[in-house]
């Protein structure tokens, strides 16, 4: 027969639950013997987070009325359809040159489209068509770079390269990262504007995906070889 739990036995459990060690005690083993994937896992989200694409998508079609450009239908249309250009070139891409050739080559193509965006906020004078063009132009390359590479393969490296044991923590930080990262440059996007100018703030933008390419060039392995079962 099936035994009946008694309510001495169930004080016992719940006294047993709460002498238990805390999460933090079973945590601190796994990451120190995992401390190098797990760095790398954040610097990777890092480098996705300081090269401002989510920003730059959200006000896209405002930083192109900005460049003298007043048609926010064909903006939109442009922008949806480079994105799906973008995500099936990604997937068509991915398993034949690698995550890491990917990343690279996706990381230059959008410190190229900054450096088109500033350029074209640093002509003087009023903005004239050409100068809207040229806005236009490298604002859907970005945006055809970042789905090309960050977009879907952030989480893709970062759980290539992360150990089961701390698959579930290293996501979450770098999910966490990203998105704190994200609000914070959407927040301040306009008033980066205001204070040092459109042309000086995609030039800085454009240093930091730089900076990105650099970290991926020297720390990001290939990782389409590696099994998700790894131990």
């Amino acid at each position: 027969r099936r035994r009946r739990s008694s309510p001495r036995r169930l004080l016992s459990f719940v006294r047993v639950g709460f002498h238990r060690r805390p999460l933090r005690w079973h945590l601190r083993p796994r990451v120190r013997r995992h401390r190098r994937p797990l760095s790398l896992c954040v610097g990777i989200a890092l480098c996705h987070g300081i090269t401002g694409a989510n920003a730059v998508l959200y006000y896209s079609r405002d930083v192109l009325q900005l460049a003298g450009l007043s048609q926010p239908r064909l903006i939109n249309l442009g922008v949806g359809i480079t994105k799906f250009i973008g995500a099936l070139s990604s997937m068509a891409l991915v398993d034949r040159i690698g995550r890491r050739a990917l990343l690279l080559l996706g990381s230059a193509l959008m410190c190229a489209g900054h450096s088109g965006l500033a350029i074209a906020f640093w002509q003087a004078g009023p903005a004239s068509a050409s100068h809207g063009v040229l806005a236009l132009a490298s604002l859907l390359l970005f945006i055809y770079a970042w789905n090309l590479s960050w977009a879907g393969l952030m989480l893709t490296v970062a759980s290539e390269i992360l150990p089961q044991p701390v698959r579930g923590l290293g996501l979450g930080l770098a999910y966490a990262l990203y998105w704190l990262l994200s609000f914070a440059i959407s927040q301040t996007l306009e008033s980066t504007f205001e204070t040092v100018g459109e042309g000086a703030t995609f030039a800085l933008y454009g240093v930091a995906t730089a900076a990105a390419l650099g970290f991926v060039y020297v720390a990001v392995p290939e990782t389409a070889s590696i099994a998700l079962n790894m131990p």
